[in-house]
């Protein structure tokens, strides 16, 4: 069973699950700190940033922030030697791009 974290304030909610769960999933926001899930040396799953931070791969016009965000969770992957990232277009970011909300 694993848990999915989203950003550092999750840590202590870790801090009180984390002997109950055999993996932890944790969504790559740029610039966020993922320190507080490696201090526990669980294995990783990295979940890419989309919607959440502004990142989707269904809409052309976030080029540079997807490349980005990809970049970012690979870099993590690596870092947590994370066997999988996660990575799918975001349904909201299509209906964005045709001038939908």
């Amino acid at each position: 069973m694993g848990v999915k974290v989203v950003d550092p304030e999750s840590a202590d909610y870790l801090a009180e699950v984390i002997d109950s769960v055999d993996f932890v999933e944790f969504t790559a926001i740029l610039d966020k700190d993922y320190g507080f899930v490696k201090d526990h040396g669980v294995p990783t799953v990295i979940h890419n940033m989309h919607s959440i931070g502004g990142s989707t791969s269904a809409n052309p016009t976030r080029e540079e922030l997807n490349r980005r965000s990809l970049e970012n969770s690979i870099r993590l992957a690596d870092e947590f030697d994370a066997k999988h990232v996660i990575v799918h277009p975001d349904r909201r970011g299509r209906l964005m791009q045709r001038g939908r909300s």
